[in-house]
């Protein structure tokens, strides 16, 4: 559920998070007994407590930074252009009147279609300012019930990439399988997201030589 909340806002665009930590002493209510026994407190979600005991979010909140600040370099010089979802009702939070790719429509949207986008899914898309043909996408697993599982989209984007993913463990870029359909002048590929987590995914214009680094301009 935190990295859900972290990512969420990059879909629409957002550049970073700032985490608002705090702490009842003693009360709050998602603390194990044993990590309040005796003189062991916390200053806030984010730091050491006491005796050298982690808070139990800590190594949680610890990985979703890491991942932001690799994403950092390429957010920044991003701007939003639109998101839709997989189904106009997500049915965890009862939002209604989502967009989604089939109210938008293929005129106002990069993505022309999807086979297989579950409910839980939403997708921002972006492009690289001063350089719209350098698209991104940011897919975001909403699914953070305890029975959720990894759900795999097969995306249709409008005009001819090659596909790269984001690796979060090393900060590098690894390439999608992906199919061009020359007659209806499309890419379509197959990406997989954890529940709760994202995935950001290049889309480099297939009429320029795809180069070392996917941020130019």
């Amino acid at each position: 559920m935190l990295k859900q909340s972290a990512f969420t806002p990059l879909l629409y665009g957002g550049k970073g998070i700032i985490w608002y930590c705090y702490d009842t002493p003693n009360h709050w209510p998602y603390v194990l007994p044993s990590y309040r026994a005796g003189s062991v407190n916390y200053n806030s979600p984010t730091e050491n407590g006491y005796g050298g005991i982690n808070h139990p979010v800590y190594d949680t909140i610890q990985s979703i930074n890491l991942i932001m600040k690799n994403f950092g370099g390429t957010l920044l010089k991003l701007d939003w252009e639109n998101t839709v979802h997989g189904g106009s009702m997500d049915s965890s939070s009862k939002e209604v009147r989502l967009p989604t790719i089939a109210s938008l429509g293929a005129s106002q949207n990069l993505l022309t279609s999807s086979s297989s986008m579950p409910n839980r899914f939403a997708v921002g898309m972006l492009h690289v300012r001063h350089a719209p043909f350098n698209k991104y996408l940011i897919l975001l697993n909403k699914d953070v019930r305890d029975i959720a599982t990894a759900e795999s989209s097969t995306l249709v984007a409008a005009g001819k990439y090659y596909v790269q993913k984001h690796i979060k463990s090393n900060n590098l870029w690894a390439p999608v399988t992906s199919t061009y359909n020359a007659t209806n002048r499309t890419t379509s590929f197959t990406v997989s997201v954890e529940p709760g987590d994202m995935e950001l995914v290049w889309l480099a214009n297939g009429s320029e030589l795809i180069p070392s680094n996917p941020l130019f301009q």
